[in-house]
């Protein structure tokens, strides 16, 4: 579950004195002997998202991030770009490959067209990217066995794993017989 924590927000316009927190919140989610820091970030346009990202990862990495004691939450912080309208891929790519401080994702193309966000959909939108992870595993029947059904859904795999030595591939994939 996460909580928001305004706290953080506030400290950081204290120590910085920028006013580029606007939309911003910070969310934490409690682990067992740390903390994991999502900073959520609400723009409405692309333009506003090219002037302010940098600035806002650069404060909370001088202002925050260098305060934490933990390697853990050193290392495991996230900004979340939350935009409403679609963000080119060019900078898509430029924000969330850029590798100072923090882990970097843009969600853009977001359906509430409202500037405010209400919190609660903030929190469903984050938990929903980071942290509910869902797989559609596809039923296989009994009877067949791997090599058949790989050989119908990935011919290509089949043919790499078939001329190598199966004993090197169950070593690696970790297959009981």
């Amino acid at each position: 579950m996460l909580y928001r924590e305004e706290g953080i927000i506030n400290n950081l316009i204290s120590n910085s004195g920028k006013q580029i927190y606007e939309n911003v919140d910070c969310w934490i989610k409690q682990e067992e002997l740390f903390k994991l820091y999502i900073f959520s970030v609400v723009i409405t346009d692309v333009d506003t998202l090219k002037k302010r990202w940098l600035s806002i990862i650069n404060d909370i990495a001088v202002n925050f991030q260098s305060t934490l004691e933990k390697t853990v939450e050193i290392w495991n912080i996230y900004v979340v770009f939350i935009i409403h309208n679609k963000v080119e891929k060019e900078l898509k790519y430029l924000i969330e490959q850029n590798k100072f401080s923090s882990r970097k994702i843009v969600l853009d193309n977001i359906q509430n067209r409202n500037k405010n966000l209400k919190k609660d959909h903030i929190q469903s939108i984050i938990s929903s990217k980071l942290f509910n992870l869902s797989f559609n595993a596809k039923p296989h029947l009994d009877d067949e066995n791997l090599e058949t059904i790989l050989l119908k859904e990935n011919e290509v795999l089949f043919k790499i794993i078939s001329e190598n030595s199966i004993d090197r591939v169950e070593k690696y994939l970790e297959v009981k017989k």
